[in-house]
């Protein structure tokens, strides 16, 4: 299934990588490849992976290290909403569309 990223999913691998960078600029692009590859996949089988709970109806993640990618299920694509760091305080206002 084709995935697609949403405006905020854009600008979340951006500072992801951009953070990553300060400290090690060849390990921000790989991870940054690594995080939108693991984007990709999602569109495999979007349904094996759990839905988040009390984030929106229809809202799943998948993990990658200790980031969370949040996505739905639409009927002609897939939709990455969000990619956020796991340690942080997730809610559904964060997942929202926009």
């Amino acid at each position: 299934m084709k995935v697609s990223l949403s405006p905020a999913s854009q600008r979340d691998l951006r500072q992801i990588i951009l953070y990553i960078a300060r400290d090690n600029p060849v390990r921000a692009r790989s991870f940054g490849r690594e995080l939108r590859q693991r984007c990709h996949e999602v569109g495999d089988g979007p349904e094996l992976y759990p839905l988040a709970q009390n984030l929106g109806e229809g809202v799943r993640f998948i993990r990658h290290g200790v980031y969370l990618i949040f996505y739905v299920v639409e009927p002609e694509q897939v939709r990455i909403r969000r990619v956020l760091h796991g340690a942080r305080f997730i809610d559904a206002d964060m997942v929202r569309p926009v």
